[in-house]
């Protein structure tokens, strides 16, 4: 993907399309009623031995002439693959990603919504107390976008912040 290739590129973002892609491997394979969280669990055991691969491998099987044998393994090969990818793609992600994630609040987009998340996990992890929480979470609901807000994102603010240091 281009997105992991740029300089100035946002990492949650990148974090969120990493969690999507896992995501979206694993479910291909997995059985559908398994209740597992392919970001922090191995889905190996949650294998669906007849898990549907795409409309053309299941054309392919189907229309030729192939030994049925041979179809299987072919299956099983596929699965097998799948599974490997999703579990190393999982073990790119950073052992904190739970915390980077929620961080993800934080970036411009995010903080500029009208409608936004709450913080109060986050303030929570640091460590703030009650009275402290709430007025974070009061100043952080408050936080408005403003008329002249500057269009660019992350690549905007980078170049301002060259400017400044």
């Amino acid at each position: 993907m281009k997105a992991f290739q740029g300089e100035n590129t946002d990492p949650t973002k990148l974090l969120a399309d990493l969690s999507n892609l896992i995501i979206s491997t694993s479910k291909r394979v997995i059985i559908p009623t398994a209740r597992v969280d392919p970001l922090t669990s191995d889905i190996s055991s949650y294998i669906d031995p007849r898990a549907h691969l795409g409309y053309e491998f299941e054309k392919m099987c189907f229309s030729s002439n192939v030994p049925q044998e041979q179809k299987r393994y072919l299956r099983e090969r596929c699965i097998a693959c799948v599974t490997c990818l999703s579990n190393e793609l999982r073990s790119r992600l950073p052992e904190n990603f739970k915390i980077l994630k929620k961080m993800s609040l934080f970036a411009v987009d995010e903080c500029l919504r009208v409608v936004k998340e709450p913080i109060v996990e986050i303030a929570e992890l640091l460590g703030y107390d009650p009275e402290q929480i709430d007025r974070i979470d009061n100043q952080w609901r408050n936080l408005k976008p403003s008329s002249g807000r500057p269009s660019g994102g992350l690549g905007y603010l980078n170049r301002l912040g060259s400017a400044w240091f």
